[in-house]
């Protein structure tokens, strides 16, 4: 009897593989997407300046770590992703996960929330780290790809983008970026706003 129960076991775990080709099992459901990436942060959120979010899954309000078990969270388009949905940004090597809405997302758009700051510096944080173009993101990600502990913004940019520091490697980050966080026709401030670099 024992015989047969190992017998069946190699079996299985023999065609296990095969069968995953040709769909009888669950494998990696992992995808590459390239979609539009912006930043938004508490100081353009709405209600402006707070870390309230509308689908929480993760958290209770906006933040994370980067982690697999901590993403940060994303906002995207309604209907775009399932609240709870985990991405990984290459580019920045942080997981996010869909906690937030985003009103002026479309389909092809996902709003990455930078930190709970309050101060011009973030909003400047956001628009130079917005890459023109669709970028390269992991839809349902393996849980250990590489991650960089740093946070977006801590008063300082860490996210790509400059905030008006001078560099010598780039001419382009000296100059500097003023911007103000965008309001509404009532004066409030504005949620997910994208920027364009000047």
């Amino acid at each position: 009897m024992k015989r047969w129960s190992y017998a069946g076991l190699f079996l299985a775990a023999s065609l296990g593989p095969v069968l995953g080709l040709l769909g009888g099992s669950d494998a990696s459901a992992s995808e590459a997407a390239d979609v539009n990436v912006t930043f938004y942060g508490a100081a353009d959120n709405d209600p402006g300046g707070s870390t309230q979010i509308s689908n929480p899954s993760v958290h209770d309000k906006a933040g994370g770590t980067g982690t697999f078990d901590d993403p940060i969270t994303f906002a995207a388009g309604e209907g775009s992703y399932q609240p709870g949905t985990k991405i990984y940004y290459p580019a920045l090597k942080k997981y996010f996960v869909m906690e937030d809405s985003c009103a002026d997302c479309g389909a092809n758009h996902v709003d990455l929330y930078m930190g709970s700051a309050n101060d011009d510096g973030i909003v400047q944080c956001e628009q130079a780290s917005t890459k023109p173009g669709e970028q390269s993101i992991v839809v349902d990600p393996d849980p250990d790809l590489p991650v960089d502990s740093t946070p977006l913004y801590d008063g300082s940019c860490h996210a790509g983008g400059s905030t008006g520091e001078t560099s010598a490697k780039s001419p382009a980050a000296a100059k500097s970026l003023t911007v103000g966080v965008p309001t509404t026709s009532n004066g409030e401030a504005s949620n997910n706003t994208q920027f364009e670099k000047p």
